[in-house]
C-alpha cells in the first residue's frame, strides 16, 4: 500500500512538473529582417508551438531583434508592440493571433449589463462598481466593403483596458495639393456626433469601441465614407478631394420669329397645365389668380372682385374668350372664375402696349382660348369639391380631323344653405352654373374652323329685400 501511493505521488509530481516545463518554455533567438513566416517557423522549430495567423496582416513587414532565454509570448509582445495584433493562448501547443481584437475563454462580468460590485468592506454603503472591459462584438454582415466605403480598423485591445472611449484623432488634407482643409464637417452617423476641423485641418473625436460610420460634409467637397472598428486609440488622416457638382439639363427656348414679326412690350402667357401648381379654393384651380402673381397684376383689396392692372380700374380690362367678349370673368362675387379650367388652354395677358385690334381698353386685355380637344380618343376629367362640381369631356368626331369639347360646372352651395339651423337662411339661394362647348375642324393644313358657346348664371338671394343675378 505504501508502494503504490509512492508511486502516485512521483507520478503526479512528474506530471505537475512536465505541464510547468510547458507552461515556461523559454527558447533564444536572433531575429534579423525576416518575414513572420520565417519567424513563426522557428518558434515552432524552437519551443514546439504553432502559431496561427493570417499571411496578409503582415504583407512587406520585417521583424529584428534579439531574444535570450525569453518565453514565447514575451517575444510575440516585443515583436508586435508597435502593431495592431493580439495573441491568444490556445493550449501548451498552439497561440492564435488576431487583428485587433482579442479572445476572451468567458465574456467579463457586466457583459450582459449586470454590475459586478465591490463587495470589500464591512458597509454596503462603501460598494462602488467595478468598471470592467467590454469585449468588441462586430456583425460581419455590416462590414460588406463597398467600393465608396472602406473598412478601417483602429487600435489593439488590451487586457484590462475598461475605457468607454477612445481619442481618434488626425488631419483633413486635400488630395491633390495636401493642404490642410479647414471647417470640414466630420460626422460618426451612426452614432449622432461629429466635430469640425480647426484652422490647421486637425480634429478630435472619442469614440465607443466596435463599428463608427464616419462621414464628412463640406461644400465644394465630395463626401468620404469609411467604416471605423475602433479598439483603442490611433490616429486618421483623412484626404478630400474637390466635388464637381452635376446640374441637370437646362433648355432655353424662345419664339424668334415673334420678335421679329412683332415686338410686344408687356405681354405674358399663363399655360393650363401652371394653375395645376397654385393652392386650389374650395377645390377649383383658378387661372386668373395666377395671374395675380405676375408683375403690375394685383387684386382689388380684401373682399373685393375683380383685378387691378398697372393700377387701372377693375372695369378697364377686357376679357376675351376665343375672340368673344366676356362681361364678367367670375363667380359667386370672385371666389371662382367663370372659366372651365378644364377646357382652358392658355390665357395671354397684355399689360401695355395693346395692339389695336383689341380696341381701346385702358389697362390690359386677357385673351383666353379653349383647347382644341382630341381627336384620337375619347378622354375625361372630373372633379369635386366643398360647393362644386366640374366635369369635361373631349370627343373625336373624326379621326384626325375633328373633335368636340363639351364642359359643365355647377355649385350645390343652397343645398349648404338649406342644411343650416338658421331658418332666415333655409329659403336663401347662392349658387352658379356655367357651360361650354367648342368644336374645332381642322379642314386642311392651312384652314380651320372653330366654334365656341358658352352661358353661365349667378344668382343670390339671402333675404327678400337682396336679390342678386347676371348671366353671359
Amino acid at each position: 500500500m505504501k508502494r503504490t501511493l509512492v508511486i502516485c505521488f512521483f507520478l503526479l509530481c512528474g506530471i505537475f512538473r512536465l505541464h510547468s516545463q510547458q507552461d515556461t518554455v523559454k527558447v533564444s533567438l536572433v531575429i534579423e529582417a525576416e518575414n513572420f513566416n520565417q519567424v513563426a517557423e522557428r518558434i515552432r522549430n524552437l519551443s514546439g508551438v504553432d502559431v496561427y495567423f493570417a499571411a496578409s496582416w503582415f504583407d512587406g513587414q520585417q521583424f529584428s531583434g534579439v531574444f535570450q532565454n525569453t518565453t514565447v509570448e514575451k517575444i510575440l509582445e516585443e515583436l508586435f508592440r508597435d502593431l495592431p495584433i493580439n495573441y491568444f493562448r490556445y493550449d501548451d501547443k498552439t497561440i492564435v493571433l488576431t487583428q485587433n481584437n482579442r479572445i476572451y475563454r468567458e465574456l467579463p462580468d457586466g457583459f450582459f449589463g449586470v454590475e459586478r460590485l465591490d463587495t470589500q468592506g464591512d458597509s454596503s454603503a462603501n460598494r462602488s462598481v467595478v468598471p470592467v472591459q467590454i469585449p468588441v462584438f462586430v456583425n460581419q454582415e455590416a462590414l460588406v466593403e463597398t467600393g465608396e466605403v472602406e473598412t478601417l480598423r483602429i487600435g489593439r485591445q488590451v487586457s484590462g483596458d475598461t475605457r468607454t472611449r477612445y481619442r481618434i484623432s488626425g488631419y483633413v488634407r486635400d488630395q491633390t495639393s495636401g493642404d490642410p482643409v479647414s471647417d470640414v464637417s466630420i460626422l460618426i452617423t451612426n452614432r449622432g456626433m461629429g466635430t469640425v476641423s480647426d484652422e490647421n485641418g486637425y480634429y478630435q473625436l472619442m469614440l465607443p469601441p466596435g463599428l463608427n460610420e464616419l462621414e464628412t460634409r463640406f461644400i465644394g467637397m465630395k463626401r468620404v465614407r469609411k467604416r471605423l472598428l475602433v479598439f483603442n486609440d490611433g490616429n486618421l488622416d483623412l484626404s478630400v478631394e474637390e466635388g464637381v457638382q452635376q446640374l441637370e439639363e437646362v433648355v432655353v427656348e424662345a419664339d424668334s420669329k415673334r420678335n421679329v414679326e412683332a415686338v410686344t412690350a408687356g405681354t405674358d402667357i399663363i399655360d393650363s397645365e401652371e394653375s395645376k401648381n397654385i393652392p386650389l379654393v374650395l377645390g377649383e384651380r383658378n387661372i386668373l389668380e395666377v395671374a395675380t402673381a405676375l408683375p403690375g397684376i394685383s387684386r382689388a383689396g380684401e373682399g373685393a372682385t375683380g383685378i387691378n392692372v398697372r393700377g387701372g380700374r377693375t372695369d378697364q380690362n377686357m376679357f376675351l374668350l376665343n375672340d368673344a367678349l366676356v362681361y364678367n370673368p367670375t363667380h359667386f362675387f370672385g371666389i371662382f372664375q367663370a372659366l372651365n379650367p378644364f377646357v382652358t388652354e392658355s390665357v395671354e395677358i397684355y399689360k401695355g402696349a395693346i395692339p389695336v385690334t383689341y380696341g381701346g381698353r385702358l389697362s390690359s386685355v386677357f385673351d383666353i382660348r379653349t383647347t382644341d380637344g382630341d381627336t384620337q380618343e375619347f378622354r375625361g376629367e372630373g372633379s369635386v369639391g366643398p360647393v362644386t362640381a366640374n366635369l369635361a369631356f373631349e370627343i373625336p368626331l373624326k379621326e384626325d380631323k375633328s373633335s368636340l369639347v363639351i364642359g359643365g360646372r355647377g355649385a350645390y352651395s343652397d343645398w349648404v344653405l338649406q342644411a343650416l339651423e338658421d331658418e332666415k337662411l333655409n329659403d336663401s339661394q347662392a349658387s352658379f352654373y356655367d357651360f361650354i362647348a367648342t368644336y374645332t375642324d381642322r379642314i386642311d393644313d392651312k384652314n380651320r374652323l372653330k366654334a365656341t358657346a358658352y352661358y353661365s348664371k349667378d344668382r343670390f338671394s339671402i333675404t327678400s329685400d337682396s336679390l342678386f343675378g347676371y348671366s353671359n
